[in-house]
């Protein structure tokens, strides 16, 4: 075989293993979705018990997206697994509010706490925590007195809620960085750009308190 008929073959070979791994790495398996489904629907109702004003809009999502992706299920092979991803997307994005909103809680609260932030001047942090608090107060009280019917109208609620907190969290780290010289965000070590000469004072981030359980609601 010439030279060019190696290379031919080569070219074929090498093509053909393409097309094998391309197949190989098509996505998650009908099987896979249907388990990111049950995890998805599970996750939201656990993350929804908290809030039963939310009951219905979560009941809307999880009714109109489950009949999307049961009848994803038999459809055409070519489209099959973008409509039942898509239908996860749905339950996924309501989750997602959700879980966003519970971490800036938890962000909040351990700057409240941070054992480097409370020992400065009370003029300089009371402002920055009596704020926190009153973010704290605000959005616990929006999520309570919402009575969203779907999930578009829930998902608003959640932001509107999340933005007050993580409003207050950039004020945190935004103290932090200007007192104690360390970066956002909170719970990992002083960034790049801090001043030498920090480390012997209380420029570390705190890291004892942890990250506090949301108060019940």
């Amino acid at each position: 075989m010439g030279a060019i008929g190696r290379r031919f073959v080569l070219v074929v070979f090498a093509a053909a293993c393409a097309v094998l791994a391309l197949g190989a790495c098509g996505g998650p398996s009908a099987e896979d979705l249907q388990k990111q489904w049950n995890k998805n629907q599970e996750e939201l109702w656990k993350a929804g018990s908290k809030f039963p004003n939310f009951k219905a809009a979560i009941d809307d999502v999880l009714a109109s997206a489950g009949k999307d992706f049961e009848a994803a299920k038999s459809a055409e092979e070519k489209t099959r697994q973008d409509r039942m991803k898509a239908a996860n997307e749905r339950v996924g994005a309501l989750l997602r509010s959700f879980t966003e909103y519970d971490a800036e809680i938890g962000k909040l609260e351990k700057y409240m706490g941070d054992k480097a932030l409370t020992s400065l001047p009370a003029s300089t942090f009371n402002p920055v925590n009596d704020a926190a608090k009153q973010a704290l107060e605000k959005a616990a009280s929006a999520m309570k007195a919402a009575t969203p019917l779907t999930g578009d109208e829930a998902r608003q609620t959640i932001v509107e809620a999340t933005t007050l907190l993580r409003n207050s969290v950039s004020q945190f780290e935004a103290l932090k960085r200007s007192t104690l010289g360390t970066a956002r965000p909170t719970g990992t070590a002083a960034g790049t750009g801090a001043p030498t000469g920090t480390a012997g004072s209380t420029g570390t981030a705190a890291s004892g308190t942890g990250s506090p359980k949301m108060s019940d609601y």
